[in-house]
């Protein structure tokens, strides 16, 4: 049994945890992305096949993005119509429609149906940033 006032492995596993966050963040990016490119085409998916806004699914796309901030790293990710696009800035009466035409909210769907995969992945990256450190 370890002496009471031996604090060493403590000390060692905070200085192990310290080190989590530099070997995480490729992995927690790549989970993002995976997540960002999977609701990207699961939302275009639901575009496909209308007659009146046939190259609307084209104009579905992600952007990655990244930042180093005082307090800790950004990973951001924005999914949605590019507006520079065919038919892209029809997206926005696509998605939450207008007065007289109901919104179909196929954005929203393709987000709540990746949202656990999402976790899933964010959960892996770091299983195995916590593994290569050998907790």
């Amino acid at each position: 049994m370890a002496d009471p006032a031996d604090f060493s492995e403590m000390f060692e596993l905070a200085r192990d945890l310290g080190a989590v966050p530099k070997n995480s963040g490729e992995r927690l990016r790549q989970a993002q992305e995976v997540t960002s490119r999977n609701i990207k085409e699961t939302w275009s998916g639901k575009l496909a096949g209308s007659e009146r806004l046939a190259r609307l699914p084209f104009a579905v796309t992600y952007d990655q993005g990244s930042a180093i901030k005082r307090d800790g790293g950004e990973i951001t990710s924005e999914i949605g119509f590019d507006k520079g696009r065919v038919q892209g800035p029809l997206g926005t009466i696509s998605e939450f429609g207008t007065p007289r035409t109901p919104g179909r909210g196929f954005g929203a769907a393709a987000l709540s149906e990746n949202a656990d995969d999402y976790d899933k992945g964010i959960q892996k990256a770091i299983d195995d940033s916590l593994k290569e450190l050998g907790l």
